[in-house]
């Protein structure tokens, strides 16, 4: 199993969230129709997922009911390529998973332009930001792809070795506004940490999910080009001073979207414990079980349990 919980779980039901479904193959076969599986898909977003995932429940579990197949969609296109595929979804893009407790407000000074926390692969496209000045590059780990020369960027700051969640907050708070680059990706949570931070974004156009969350009034979309990223940097720091960007507003408006998110999670939890009469309040079910991000590493042979126990 690569990351998933048991979210609820008795005699009559169980209630699951994995992170996607066709990586989870091992233990598709143990779904039963008592079992109702919440989907987030990690990264990469294509339609073909959708149809790879029916035909792999197909292969693997030809017997599971695939409406008990809730994916916790990104966006409108995730809902209704589900539901052409014969799974059911919600509104619930994975960012709302996020604790803003632990990205949020601080008093700090500005010391750089922009602040850009992401993995040094040229997939991610961080050369976008090679012509911004005063940069602080929240450099990841990689994970075997092809790796950017980040020596290229002109930085203020660079970790050397992995940071706290505290001092990346630090950091953003330290920042005018930060960039995401990669054109395709899951919701990708650097990009709502910023928002939760009260940073606007300078973002290209992306598959995935994390544009949900951005409006005129948080965020400037350009074209894949140094140049572009480097004058939207400039526009986002004269909104900052002149109060059309406003970092209070940024991140309460992420707040709010992430509640409503987190709300039809809620009602499509009643509606699976009203069809089973389940008299547990869903609301405060949730607000008893939610952590930051709602998943975690599951050893194989503990899932296997937790599903046929």
């Amino acid at each position: 199993m690569k990351k998933g919980v048991k979210y609820y779980s008795d005699e009559k039901i169980k209630l699951i969230h994995l992170e996607s479904l066709e990586s989870n193959w091992k233990i598709l076969h143990l779904l039963n129709n008592n079992i109702y599986t919440l989907i987030t898909w990690p990264c990469h977003f294509h339609k073909w997922l959708y149809e790879f995932s029916a035909k792999v429940i197909y292969t693997t579990n030809e017997t599971y009911n695939k409406k008990n197949i809730i994916f916790l969609s990104p966006n409108l296109d995730g809902i209704l390529w589900s539901y052409e595929y014969g799974f059911h979804a919600i509104l619930a893009n994975h960012n709302c998973f996020l604790d803003s407790t632990i990205f949020n407000l601080k008093d700090e000074d500005p010391e750089y332009d922009m602040v850009m926390n992401c993995r040094p692969e040229l997939w991610k496209r961080p050369f976008l930001a090679e012509k911004v000045n005063n940069l602080a590059y929240i450099r990841g780990a990689t994970y075997g792809n092809e790796q950017y020369d980040y020596s290229k960027l002109t930085c203020k700051f660079m970790n050397e070795t992995r940071i706290s969640a505290d001092h990346v907050n630090k950091i953003y708070n330290q920042s005018y506004c930060a960039g995401i680059f990669s054109d395709a990706e899951g919701a990708c949570y650097s990009s709502s940490e910023y928002l939760l931070a009260g940073l606007p974004v300078v973002s290209t156009l992306s598959r995935g999910g994390r544009d949900t969350w951005y409006s005129f009034d948080n965020s400037i979309i350009v074209e894949p080009d140094q140049d572009a990223v480097t004058e939207a940097v400039n526009v986002c720091i004269q909104k900052i001073k002149n109060g059309e960007f406003n970092k209070q507003n940024i991140r309460n408006k992420h707040i709010d979207m992430s509640n409503t998110m987190r709300k039809n999670i809620i009602e499509c939890t009643k509606m699976i414990f009203d069809m089973n009469g389940i008299t547990i309040d869903a609301a405060d079910y949730w607000e008893k079980h939610f952590f930051h991000k709602f998943l975690y590493n599951t050893d194989l042979q503990v899932a296997i349990k937790e599903l046929t126990t």
